[in-house]
């Protein structure tokens, strides 16, 4: 039984080392509001096989009180949308409620719907949100670029 003692130690710091890691953003609460522009990556893994198609783009995202949000800039890839976002600091968490989404189906683009995962310095802005099964992902890293 004392053996046991011995090696808990070692296992826990093994564990901390080598565990699971995350690039989750840290919740913040700071309120991102503004102008935004910069990068996003889709993943989608594909759940038979697992093999991943990534699509990368860039955006401008405009997030007001009075307004909501709305997204324009290269939209070939990812819809250019508008609608309400609900911001909880306290949790980390931002919902973005897109009127421009369909009602069913899938989407023929990447919208900026849902709720994510978010943090926010004053500057940097990134958002992430993970689909069913951890079969999709989306990342946005964002700077502020204007009021």
């Amino acid at each position: 039984m004392k053996r046991i003692f011995y090696v808990l130690p070692f296992l826990l710091a093994l564990y901390m080392g080598c565990g699971p890691s995350s690039n989750t953003p840290t919740p913040t609460s700071s309120l991102p509001l503004g102008t935004f522009t910069g990068p996003y990556t889709y993943v989608h893994t594909h759940f038979n096989t697992g093999v991943k198609d990534t699509t990368r783009g860039s955006l401008q995202l405009s997030v007001e009180n009075a307004t909501g949000y709305s997204v324009t800039g290269d939209t070939s890839k990812h819809a250019g949308s508008y609608g309400a976002c609900y911001v909880n600091p306290s949790t980390g968490y931002i919902n973005f409620v897109d009127k421009t989404a369909p009602a069913s189906g899938t989407p023929a683009k990447i919208h900026l719907n849902g709720l994510y995962l978010y943090s926010y310095d004053g500057t940097n802005f990134q958002l992430q949100q993970e689909g069913a099964l951890d079969t999709t992902a989306i990342i946005y890293n964002l700077k502020k670029t204007g009021s």
